[in-house]
């Protein structure tokens, strides 16, 4: 809380600034100039009139320029105008109450993105993390960036957002004659033909097989525009036996997919063995 002395100089502005109106509005009544000089203690003021106008920047400037008044004229200020020092930390603290939705707030987060004025510097900007750009912005990295090395890091480990999830897919059966063994035929234009394939029993994870997708068949889509729900793939049925057992051939059945990166291939043979061991 202000001690006695600081609450004194705050009432003494105060009181300036009232008599100074007084004063304006008799010297307006008697249409002249003049001049008011205020003392208190060692401080003077001293305020000159001219056409019956009060020059109130004068009356601050002189205040302001008043070792002994300057802070509390400030104070008043900013209490009762929210006039602020541009290099005060009060209006760093001001700002921070400032609501979001203001257009004060919307302008200053568009210096923020555009690094300008207090926050220019050498770093990259600011991206939502959501967006298409944020990958160019990563793609535009340097080799040997800090980012750039974790993100490949990330990549051969299949951690975080490169983690190989399995996908649900549903398997048709056709005989042996049309899709050789160790093969599989998927959608015209689906990503994964040509690629190796790791299908998945999802009610027995021991029993697996590695197909290529090799082949393709044209998916109709329902006249209501709706798509298959899950990816279709076909395989024949040796391998269906491998992977499903003694089964119906003439149903789909489900299973979990997991496409191989481009360039491996995987023996189903050692998946689910505590060493995921796999070679290429």
């Amino acid at each position: 809380m202000p001690n006695r002395k600081e609450i004194s100089k705050i009432v003494f502005i105060g009181a300036v600034l009232v008599v100074v109106v007084i004063f304006a509005v008799i010297m307006n009544e008697r249409q002249g100039a003049g001049s008011l000089t205020i003392k208190t203690g060692e401080s003077e003021l001293v305020m000159n009139f001219a056409d019956n106008k009060l020059n109130f920047s004068e009356l601050i400037s002189l205040l302001l320029n008043n070792k002994a008044y300057r802070r509390d004229t400030l104070a008043i200020l900013r209490d009762s105008y929210g006039l602020y020092q541009k290099d005060s930390d009060l209006l760093v603290d001001h700002i921070r109450r400032e609501s979001g939705e203001s257009s004060f707030s919307q302008r200053l987060r568009e210096v923020l993105v555009d690094l300008r004025g207090p926050f220019e510097r050498q770093f990259h900007h600011y991206y939502d993390i959501t967006q298409n750009e944020v990958v160019d912005a990563i793609n535009s990295l340097d080799y040997k960036h800090e980012v750039a090395r974790r993100l490949r890091e990330l990549r051969d480990s299949a951690a975080g957002i490169f983690e190989q999830r399995g996908v649900d897919v549903d398997v048709a059966l056709y005989s042996s004659d049309k899709i050789l063994d160790g093969n599989a035929a998927v959608c015209e234009g689906s990503k994964y033909r040509g690629r190796d394939l790791l299908l998945l029993n999802p009610y027995d994870q021991t029993k697996t097989i590695s197909v290529f997708a090799r082949n393709s068949f044209k998916c109709i889509k329902l006249s209501n525009g709706a798509g298959l729900e899950k990816p279709l793939i076909q395989i024949n049925h040796n391998d269906a036996r491998r992977l499903f057992g003694d089964i119906l051939f003439s149903a789909k059945h489900e299973a979990v997919l997991y496409p191989v990166q481009s360039g491996y291939s995987i023996d189903p043979k050692l998946v689910g063995i505590p060493s995921n061991e796999t070679h290429s």
